[in-house]
């Protein structure tokens, strides 16, 4: 149940999505990552994404505190 101060999931959805499309546009800039094979390039992505989109989602937070909730 969404309540006040709840984020809606389809916003939460859309916030992860534009943050791993930035991710991997970083990854890509990262020296020696296009030299790994496609496979290992999708393991590193598919084991850290959500880390890097829960330290954005955190850094977001502590910058513009609000009283909206994001349970994990």
């Amino acid at each position: 149940p969404q309540g006040p101060g709840h984020l809606p999931v389809a916003l939460l959805a859309d916030l992860y999505d534009r943050e791993l499309v930035s991710t991997i546009g970083w990854a890509k800039q990262v020296p020696g990552f296009t030299d790994l094979t496609l496979n290992d390039q999708m393991s590193l992505l598919q084991t850290t994404w959500t880390e890097v989109c829960r330290l954005v989602l955190n850094s977001i937070h502590h910058l513009h505190p609000s009283p909206i909730l994001i349970r994990f």
